[in-house]
């Protein structure tokens, strides 16, 4: 660590004093992601802070959009997300913005109102009843153009993403969502648009007669470990807290150019949810489900998944889904039933200070369609394992301390690798207005290790401004050539809100090794309607 580097973090130890008045956007928080098992993302966000299952987000990592996920389970101040694409890489200290519902929740209806209230009801009143019972729009869109530059070329990809949500579309208790993203890259025939398309669908809800259903490009319901599908999902309550549905359809691709719908979903799922009083919140879903290639099986599987909140003090997730082998599957596997996938993560707070977690996950590599003739002798089957034990504690009027640390197996070795991640961070410096953290993290597998250490700084000279600024350095060692990689960067950002919603993102980023430099920026113009 240079002396530089280490001068700045002796200094945000010191400042960290002040009482924090972090500011936040409307119908927006942002949230960080604090473990990532497979497609499964523990974020730091829960219905304290206006999360409601359900709900949508953007992933980034630093300032790279990778791509949209949606929150399965909440507690009160945390939530588990599932990323709705397969190749999307996430890591502890990635930033998620999630978008939540600034209006009263769908199966929520008004309740009709009163002889008395209607007399002394003023015209002003009349009119905000009137135009919140009417459709409304929400979300945001915007253009972009991200600029990367290194020693040989430049290249300049611009975009555009809309993330809109129109209420009330056939009844009051209806919505149409649409979550899309293009850009325009550069392949060996020029330039072409490429169309991503992560959701557009009409889900329709009757709270009276306990049935929901969901019709286009959707998420599962209650099932979100099957991730989206092109087709539909119902579910209807039959008392008691229980609810038996149905979902159906295609693979769904987010890009559209890759959609051939060959690959298809279909299911059965019965769920209990139980909210006995605002400190108790639990729901349990067992579903069998099925993909298929073409009419052949691909995979046959059980899926439950649990969730559990006692308030601030305790939350619990967990969720695992067992391989129903049949056919070739019997053959390929060696077994009738086998453990596919497990995820589990408790939380619990002592006092409101301090909090502590601890997670596992386990997954197999199994056959699919794709992959029945693949040798055993290049296909690991085992099960790898994955420990995580984690706190946080609050103290100075806001500022936080947190430490991870976590094992993975592997199972060609029978060893466990480390990992752990570190942060000092407070809101709290001069009154509010500025904040910093510290960040430091380690990992290891078979064939590398390597650490990188952080330090970023925010400012907020504006209600609607905020400025942010962070260095970093990362070095990695690979084992097998005895050979070491360091790097850093500089990053720094802008983003400006406006009265009218219009909103101005800038983001610059500068790498540099001793082989390398690049140079990377990003500008986003776009407007959020409310």
């Amino acid at each position: 660590m240079s002396r530089h580097f280490r001068s700045i973090c002796i200094l945000l130890v010191i400042l960290a004093t002040c009482r924090p008045q972090p500011i936040l956007f409307a119908a927006e928080i942002s949230a960080e992601v604090t473990y990532v098992a497979w497609r499964t993302l523990y974020l730091n966000a829960g219905y304290v802070h206006g999360v409601a299952a359900g709900a949508s987000g953007l992933l980034y990592h630093e300032s790279t959009l990778l791509g949209e996920l949606t929150v399965a389970a909440v507690a009160e101040s945390t939530c588990v997300a599932t990323i709705s694409g397969d190749s999307i890489i996430a890591r502890p200290g990635d930033t998620v913005v999630l978008l939540l519902d600034s209006q009263a929740p769908v199966g929520a209806p008004a309740a009709p109102l009163s002889d008395e209230i209607r007399k002394t009801e003023t015209t002003a009143d009349r009119t905000m009843r009137l135009r919140n019972s009417r459709r409304r729009f929400t979300g945001r869109a915007s253009i972009q153009t991200d600029i990367y530059q290194d020693k040989t070329s430049t290249e300049i990809t611009p975009g555009a993403a809309l993330r809109s949500t129109i209420s009330r579309v056939i009844t009051n208790d209806s919505q149409f969502t649409l979550k899309y993203r293009g850009r325009r890259r550069a392949n060996s025939e020029g330039n072409e648009w490429q169309h991503r398309l992560y959701e557009a669908g009409l889900s329709l809800e009757s709270p009276r007669q306990q049935w929901r259903a969901s019709i286009g490009r959707i998420q599962a319901g209650s099932v979100a470990g099957i991730g989206y599908l092109d087709g539909a999902y119902g579910e209807s309550g039959i008392g008691k807290g229980l609810a038996v549905g149905a979902f159906g359809g295609a693979q769904a691709e987010a890009d559209l150019a890759l959609n051939d719908f060959s690959a298809t979903k279909a299911g059965l799922l019965i769920t209990h949810r139980g909210n006995k009083s605002s400190e108790y919140r639990s729901q349990v879903t067992v579903a069998a489900a099925g993909e298929y290639v073409n009419g052949n099986i691909s995979r046959e599987f059980i899926y439950q998944q649990c969730t559990l909140g006692l308030g601030s003090a305790f939350s619990l997730y967990e969720s695992s889904d067992f391989n129903i082998n049949r056919g070739w599957r019997r053959a390929a596997e060696g077994s009738p039933l086998s453990l596919a996938n497990m995820l589990a993560n408790v939380r619990y707070s002592p006092v409101q200070l301090i909090s502590i977690s601890a997670g596992y996950d386990g997954r197999a590599r199994y056959h699919e369609w794709e992959t029945r003739e693949t040798p055993d002798s290049l296909f690991d089957d085992a099960i790898r394992h994955g420990l995580r034990i984690g706190g946080e504690l609050v103290f100075l009027h806001g500022s936080r301390l947190s430490a991870q640390q976590s094992y993975r197996s592997d199972p060609t070795t029978n060893s466990f690798y480390p990992s752990g991640s570190y942060a000092l961070s407070t809101n709290a410096l001069l009154h509010g207005t500025v904040g910093a953290a510290l960040r430091f993290s380690t990992f290891s597998n078979q064939y590398s290790t390597g650490e990188m250490r952080s330090l970023s700084a925010t400012w907020s000279p504006l209600r609607n401004a905020e400025l942010r600024a962070e260095y970093g350095e990362t070095q990695y060692d690979y084992r097998l050539t005895a050979y070491r990689s360091e790097a850093d960067w500089i990053r720094a950002s802008a983003d400006f809100t406006f009265r009218s919603g219009t909103y101005l993102s800038l983001q610059s980023e500068r790498n540099s090794s001793a082989t390398a430099a690049s140079l990377r920026t990003f500008i986003e113009l776009g407007h959020r309607f409310r």
